[in-house]
């Protein structure tokens, strides 16, 4: 598994349906929800469907690291 850990800075560079991975200090990182795909990308958050509780959470860029094509 490849993850580039480029943490996001901006909405605008998530688009639906890409991979990303939640960082490390985040709570539902914590409980689990590791990975997802980019359901909705709103003003100022970004809404992410989350692979193991398929929770729709919405998480600020910074906490999201863009994940190579084909990682998981």
């Amino acid at each position: 598994m490849y993850i580039s850990h480029v943490y996001g800075e901006s909405v605008t560079e998530f688009s639906e349906g890409q991979r990303v991975a939640l960082r490390p200090s985040c709570d539902a990182w914590m409980r689990g929800d590791r990975f997802g795909a980019v359901e909705s990308v709103g003003r100022t958050r970004v809404y992410v469907r989350m692979d193991r509780s398929q929770k729709l959470r919405p998480i600020h860029p910074s906490n999201l690291a863009h994940m190579a094509a084909g990682a998981l």
